[in-house]
């Protein structure tokens, strides 16, 4: 049974110290954060630059990378004699095929606008950022009832496969007592084509 102090946001932070997945670094890590050695060895395997560190062309299989040619994109780097590691998605889903260098930069075609500039969108994601939040000033001004019974008139639903309303979540939020919250956010980009994560 896992210590009841076990620090385990530090286990990413503390392999990064010791140079990634090197001989001795899990039972060290396991040892300063009371995490059991079998999930540091899991974390570290899971992160390629942990597992597998070193100067070389990263190369996303992400499903949207491998349509978009990255196959063919580590034939060319070989090619050329670049040392090259095929990875998990590196969650850069619009810049297909998706590479990170020896120097931890992500390359690829530019990033584009995910949704158009349209001042008509009731989210304008692709406009300019503007520092008065008139969403938020609107939200307020309505009140916490109000925008819960928008929401639920709306009939949005969460981004999951189930379709959960949103307005039932946001309700149950509201409900608990008051205390510290956090804001949780899965963000890794790998539903193929969707790069929502990044916006949200």
């Amino acid at each position: 049974m896992e210590p009841k102090r076990a620090k385990r946001h530090l286990v990413l932070e503390a392999l990064e110290h010791e140079g990634g997945l090197r001989e001795g670094a899990v039972a060290k890590v396991a040892q300063q954060t009371g995490v059991p050695e079998a999930d540091v060895f899991g974390v570290a395997t899971f992160y390629s630059l942990l597992a597998r560190p070193g100067d070389k062309v990263r190369v996303c299989q992400g499903l949207s990378c491998q349509l978009g040619g990255a196959k063919a994109e580590i034939d060319r780097l070989r090619a050329r004699g670049v040392e090259v590691e095929a990875v998990s998605c590196l969650g850069q889903c619009d810049r297909v095929p998706a590479t990170l260098d020896a120097k931890l930069e992500f390359r690829g075609p530019p990033r584009g606008g995910v949704t158009p500039d349209d001042p008509e969108l009731p989210m304008n994601l692709g406009g300019a950022e503007r520092e008065d939040y008139p969403a938020l000033a609107k939200a307020k001004a309505m009140g916490a009832e109000a925008v819960l019974e928008a929401l639920q008139v709306s009939g949005l639903q969460g981004r999951g496969g189930a379709g959960f309303p949103a307005h039932f979540k946001w309700r149950a939020v509201r409900a608990q007592p008051p205390g510290t919250r956090y804001v949780v956010i899965n963000a890794d980009e790998g539903e193929p084509g969707t790069f929502k994560d990044r916006e949200v």
